[in-house]
């Protein structure tokens, strides 16, 4: 069975970059992933403070990914849900909240060889999808 790393709220070297004015959440991942590899996916998000508070008041807790393989198979996991988190998690961002993650996407040990699409939420805002391909 694959150890896999805990989910971060480190900005890592993949995190996508937002202008100042960037409300949602937004996703990086790689478009080739080795079988039996981790699937990392690097993200930000920024949100005025009221809505980031409304989900919770650490808004990691409430992010959400989602991986779809091509057969129609799918996976949900709250990388956050079970997580210690702490104020310097995010960050004030004049009149929003920001904060980074990075998660792996392969929620099962191995997952099968294909095609898949990932994306995330934090509450009503829902990231870019992308496609990574497990060979």
């Amino acid at each position: 069975m694959r150890r896999r790393a805990p989910p971060s709220t480190a900005a890592g070297a993949a995190a996508p970059a937002v202008d100042k004015d960037f409300i949602g959440v937004r996703i990086a991942c790689p478009a080739d992933v080795r079988h039996g590899a981790p699937i990392p996916v690097s993200g930000v998000f920024r949100l005025a403070k009221g809505a980031a508070k409304a989900i919770d008041p650490r808004p990691h807790r409430g992010l959400v990914l989602v991986v779809m393989h091509a057969t129609g198979a799918w996976w949900v996991t709250a990388p956050f849900r079970e997580v210690a988190l702490f104020d310097d998690d995010e960050q004030a961002d004049g009149e929003a909240v920001r904060g980074h993650f990075e998660v792996d996407a392969a929620v099962l040990d191995a997952v099968p060889a294909g095609d898949y699409w990932i994306s995330a939420s934090l509450g009503e805002w829902l990231s870019n999808a992308l496609k990574t391909t497990v060979s």
